[in-house]
């Protein structure tokens, strides 16, 4: 690859990285557009088209909810196409592509641990009241991110694949391995946190509900998702029935105050 492939490509992933938390929308598709685009940029959208769309594949259904770690397949879609190009042999690309998106499951990790830092710097900030250093430890912590996801591309497109497997294979195995329990732990500590700021005493009836459907009747999640929204709307409704039957009254009490 060209010098100035290099950084156009570094540039297009880095922009892509930074507003990848905001489009959200088609997610699943964004690989085949990854590929396509970098495909162009290396001179074969073809094959670009090729690796995005069995890296789409691969990941379907994945994500990371609750604050789990997942492979990341967008990672392994740039760095698939470039090698699939440059090698010219797509099983050279996709055999890269699925150990780059593997690594990125460790990587994923060091940006939340990494992240953890700065977001409470920003904290600390905030309670000072001071929104400009907030801003600062906010836009701090997205340049992290950008520099920890386009790090490992420009090191792959400058010094090759052999060179990248050999590092992957030299780092010690009580670092992934650590990485993998913290990974393991972070999905936990994502729904604890999302479990302090709901009702659980309230309707936490629904979520014994749920996993007793789940655990030992095997129904699909997407069954209990459909139960789950039609007891969330009752609840609702009737919420709203309340409080239009508590402005009904106050406003019964106030029309007899004015009628004396």
């Amino acid at each position: 690859m060209s010098t100035m492939q290099i950084i156009v490509l570094l540039v297009f992933y880095a922009a892509y990285r930074f507003t990848a938390n905001s489009m959200q929308i088609f997610s699943y598709a964004v690989n085949v557009m990854l590929g396509w685009v970098t495909g162009i940029i290396c001179g074969d959208a073809q094959t670009g088209l090729y690796i995005g769309a069995t890296m789409t594949l691969m990941g379907l259904g994945v994500g990371g909810f609750g604050g789990s770690s997942v492979p990341d397949y967008t990672l392994g879609t740039i760095l698939g196409t470039v090698f699939s190009i440059t090698t010219g042999a797509v099983e050279n690309g996709l055999a890269v592509a699925v150990t780059v998106s593997m690594f990125g499951t460790q990587l994923d990790v060091l940006r939340k641990t990494l992240g953890s830092f700065f977001i409470h710097k920003a904290m600390a900030c905030n309670e000072k009241c001071d929104f400009h250093g907030v801003a600062v430890w906010v836009w701090l912590s997205d340049a992290m991110r950008v520099f920890v996801n386009v790090l490992p591309v420009a090191l792959a497109i400058t010094v090759g694949a052999d060179a990248i497997t050999a590092i992957l294979n030299a780092i010690p195995p009580f670092i992934t391995t650590g990485f993998s329990v913290a990974g393991g732990i972070l999905p936990g500590l994502g729904f604890a946190i999302l479990m302090r700021y709901m009702p659980v005493q309230k309707y936490g009836v629904f979520m014994i509900l749920g996993f007793v459907l789940s655990a030992y009747l095997n129904m699909p999640m997407l069954a209990i998702a459909g139960l789950a929204f039609v007891a969330a709307y009752m609840i609702y409704q009737s919420l709203v029935e309340k409080e239009k039957a508590k402005a009904a009254g106050f406003g019964g009490v106030a029309g007899g105050m004015e009628d004396e």
